[in-house]
């Protein structure tokens, strides 16, 4: 569907007879005509701001382009990474009991592996912020941005560079 703007104070003017078009007559229709204006131009910037919301997604490219598109002046680009987990594989004794327990060889004690504890606290992917950008308002306008567009079951950390 395409929506053309029509010219409101235009077609207000032309809709008057011709012997009426007096200069106080024509500022008299622009004055009556300005909040059916002001209407339009409020639902074509709030139309342009969905069809915005709609195109963009938790993509990395696209919430990348998101965050240069909101912050347009800084001096390096934003950059999105997946989360590198560091730390000790623990395996399982019996393949059987792998979604139970695992055991550790010097702890005799078992160890519980899922947790949703310890399986909150991972990162998904880490959102780098340029340094020139690091105020709180910049800072909780990323958070917002990057939660308004990341899938709700991502997690995300945000560190300086």
């Amino acid at each position: 569907m395409k929506l053309y703007p029509i010219n409101i104070t235009k077609l207000g003017i032309i809709l008057l007879p011709t012997m009426m078009r007096s200069a106080l007559l024509v500022e008299w229709v622009r004055i009556l005509l300005f909040p059916l204006q002001s209407v339009q131009t409020e639902f074509f910037s709030n139309r342009d701001k969905n069809i915005y919301l709609l195109n963009h997604n938790g993509q990395v490219c696209r919430l990348r382009k998101v965050l240069n598109d909101a912050f347009p002046a800084r001096s390096k680009d934003f950059q999105i990474v997946d989360a590198v987990y560091t730390g000790m594989w623990k395996y399982a004794v019996d393949e059987e009991k792998l979604y139970e327990q695992l055991i550790i060889a010097d702890q005799p004690e078992v160890v519980f592996v899922w947790d949703e504890e310890t399986m909150t606290k991972f990162p998904d992917f880490i959102v780098r912020v340029p340094t020139d950008l690091n105020t709180v308002d910049n800072l909780n306008i990323i958070r917002a941005l990057v939660n308004t567009y990341k899938l709700s079951s991502k997690k995300a950390i945000y560190e300086l560079y």
